[in-house]
């Protein structure tokens, strides 16, 4: 009998240090991320900053849950990057995700910015915070560095 992959899925609005969306090590690992490589408050649309990294963080969510058909229920661990500028939009899509997949480890990988806040939104949901600078990308990067790894 075959053993089944344990998959981490890394999902940000900005790029991903060292990784392009898509599956990684025979599916161990999937990235979501800003395909532009680049942050999502410079390549979103919209008026100012925290709308258009919004806007890349709402698009990455509908497609993660539309065409993308990752199966949750086999995903082992999820990190998301919240921000400040799509904090509310990555925060959501966190506690969504910890309704679908019980069980599932996941983090919100995090700058400090609005820290208080982040920690108000995700009390008693069992989502761990792990502290990085600004933009994550380097963070979510050593994360998938890791998961390869492993």
């Amino acid at each position: 009998m075959s053993e089944q992959v344990k998959t981490t899925v890394l999902i940000s609005y900005n790029a991903v240090d060292g990784f392009q969306s898509g599956w990684h090590g025979d599916k161990r690992l999937f990235v979501h991320a800003n395909g532009d490589g680049k942050w999502g408050s410079d390549t979103g649309s919209g008026e100012n900053k925290r709308v258009r990294a919004q806007s890349v963080m709402g698009s990455l969510s509908h497609q993660f849950y539309g065409k993308l058909n990752v199966p949750v229920k086999d995903v082992d661990e999820f990190f998301i990057y919240a921000g400040t500028n799509a904090m509310k939009s990555a925060l959501d899509m966190a506690l969504r995700l910890r309704e679908l997949s019980e069980g599932t480890k996941l983090t919100v990988v995090a700058c400090s910015c609005d820290w208080e806040e982040k920690l108000r939104i995700l009390k008693g949901s069992g989502i761990e915070l792990l502290k990085c600078a600004c933009g994550g990308q380097s963070r979510m990067g050593d994360i998938a560095q890791k998961v390869l790894a492993a």
